[in-house]
């Protein structure tokens, strides 16, 4: 339909079930793109000031007409609502993900409600496939993508930090080609900051967010050395919002180590809380360096 397939799917993580669900030619005339598209789909379906952290919130993947074409363009758009200022956002990515979810048959694809474990979606032939995705549990991207790209060739995964469920910056969803959405934290009560990198998220902890995430300086040396990657840190996070701690997981040197850690020390955090109890946490940071 003149780049438009006519349909999305909307898909409940807590039942299971999914709605093939058609979108009108006027529609997807008057909203074009999938930021426009999907503006306007998160309006239909949380039409009040949903919680941005509760089951029924939705996040839409939408694509555009021209997403899948020799002319343009892997982009797509993630759509939901922001818990750092509780409006209405998009983020924009490429890679191959929008292409690959416009050859399944749909415009776009609209997730809700909380699984009761680890699941991963398996977009094919114009329906979903809700998969157990346990073994996934903790992984980050590169290694969630190896353990089921040999099956799905074009999967977003999620850093460990977006499995706690904030949506947050820096970016932390990622296709396997580079383009990134965001990234979080998250925490448990008890006598110390509760390492929760693995997952395991108490069910009544409401999860810190982020509040400032200024970017890391790319040192001149590595800029001259051309050197680039992804530092890995696990970063403990204050009772007050403070990060208090931050060591080297995964080191791409001492020049890329030594920003990363002097950026993250100086971000800060919504804390997280059980309750009316604020509680500290340790969560894990992704930060990729690349030359323009």
């Amino acid at each position: 339909m003149n780049g438009w397939m006519g349909k999305i799917v909307k898909i409940d993580l807590g039942s299971g079930k999914q709605e093939t669900v058609p979108v009108s030619a006027a529609t997807l005339r008057r909203y074009i793109g999938g930021r426009g598209l999907g503006v306007k789909l998160y309006s239909d379906l949380c039409p009040d000031a949903t919680d941005p952290l509760a089951a029924d919130n939705h996040m839409l993947f939408m694509t555009g007409p021209l997403t899948g074409t020799m002319m343009t363009s892997g982009r797509y758009q993630v759509v939901s609502r922001s818990p750092l200022t509780g409006t209405i956002c998009d983020s924009s990515s490429g890679g191959s993900f929008g292409a690959v979810l416009k050859s399944a048959g749909l415009d776009g694809l609209v997730i809700h409600g909380r699984a009761v474990k680890p699941v991963y979606l398996y977009v094919h032939d114009g329906g979903v496939e809700v998969r157990d995705a346990s073994a996934l549990w903790g992984l980050d991207t590169q290694k969630t993508q190896k353990a089921i790209q040999a099956e799905l060739p074009a999967a977003p995964a999620f850093e460990p930090a977006d499995e706690s469920g904030v949506v947050g910056v820096p970016g932390g969803l990622t296709d396997g080609t580079g383009s990134k959405h965001g990234e979080g934290s998250t925490g448990e009560p008890g006598g110390g900051p509760i390492d929760v990198r693995g997952g395991g998220l108490p069910p009544d902890i409401v999860l810190p967010v982020p509040l400032e995430t200024p970017n890391p300086r790319y040192p001149d040396p590595a800029r001259l050395a051309r050197m680039e990657g992804a530092v890995v840190l696990s970063a403990t996070i204050a009772a007050d919002g403070r990060v208090v701690d931050v060591e080297i997981e995964r080191s791409m040197g001492p020049f890329l180590d030594r920003a990363a850690i002097e950026a993250v020390s100086r971000w800060r955090y919504l804390p997280a809380r059980v309750g009316s109890t604020q509680v500290a946490v340790i969560l894990r940071v992704t930060l990729t360096f690349r030359l323009l």
